[in-house]
């Protein structure tokens, strides 16, 4: 390269490598370098992509915020329960179909005695919370279905632990779970005999056996809380019989959620309960279609 003979200015002459940069060659006179010493080559990466706009757009107004945040409540939600720890009975209560039809009051069949027998139901027992189209779960002297005994713990933990507590949210989800349950496990039992694959069917079976189980561990549960609901009891003078005391239905929520009682089991058998159902859905559902 040869230099400009110190006539005018030192000139810098530029070639186009390519689209991104260009080769600056320093042949000035005024350099300080040897006669032999080799060119000076600056390469200078010409901006592109994010760093070509970061450098000519204006920058971001920070009092400006209206209408930067996702406003879709699902979206708010999802965040919400990624960025903080919850406890598996506080997780967001489920918005499906079949548990919002299960929840809407319908006309229930009224209770025979064949009803009662079939599902072997002692006399006395009262029935007026049982739809006999379903499985019956005791509860003291009355018999529940899992939507009405779902409805029956969410309102006493309302009215004990008042709306919109953390309380009553897992009664909500409890009671949700109840229902989905219920529900899946009705249809796996009405569709396991049309099932002609061998294997398919044993996988069916399977998730009703181990829904028999959590029904067991749901059972076993409300009878260790029905000796909360004994607290209060009086006998009646006239009878002999004893009769439970209007707070009964407050002792059985506090049984169930109580931190001193039986909350620890009342969490583990929810959190089986999602994951039963979410197995199911994902391994079950086309095969019962």
């Amino acid at each position: 390269m040869s230099g400009n003979g110190g006539n005018g200015p030192p000139k810098r002459r530029a070639s186009v490598r390519s689209q991104t940069q260009r080769i600056f060659i320093d042949d000035s006179d005024e350099a300080d370098y040897p006669a032999d010493y080799p060119p000076v080559y600056i390469i200078r990466p010409r901006a592109t992509g994010s760093q070509y706009y970061q450098k000519r757009s204006a920058k971001a107004n920070p009092y400006f915020f209206y209408n930067q945040v996702p406003v879709d409540e699902q979206v708010h939600e999802s965040r919400a329960a990624s960025s903080r720890p919850r406890r598996a009975s506080q997780s967001t209560r489920p918005r499906s179909s079949e548990a919002k039809e299960s929840r809407t009051p319908k006309s229930k069949p009224e209770v025979t005695e064949e009803d009662r027998i079939r599902h072997g139901i002692k006399a006395g027992y009262q029935t007026k919370n049982w739809d006999p189209t379903e499985k019956p779960i005791l509860l003291l002297g009355s018999v529940f279905d899992a939507n009405s005994l779902g409805k029956y713990i969410y309102d006493w933990t309302v009215s004990h632990f008042k709306a919109g507590t953390p309380m009553s949210e897992v009664a909500g989800d409890l009671w949700l779970l109840l229902i989905r349950h219920a529900g899946k496990m009705k249809r796996a039992e009405a569709g396991l005999p049309r099932i002609r694959s061998k294997s398919k069917r044993i996988m069916v079976q399977d998730f009703i056996n181990r829904g028999q189980k959590h029904w067991a561990s749901l059972t076993k549960l409300l009878k260790d809380c029905e000796e909360y609901m004994w607290i209060g009891a009086k006998e009646n003078e006239e009878t002999g019989a004893m009769e439970m005391s209007k707070n009964a239905g407050s002792e059985l929520v506090k049984g169930l959620f109580g931190r001193d009682r039986r909350l620890e089991r009342t969490e583990r058998l929810m959190q089986k309960l999602r994951n039963w159902i979410m197995d199911f859905e994902a391994d079950a559902e086309d095969v019962l279609r």
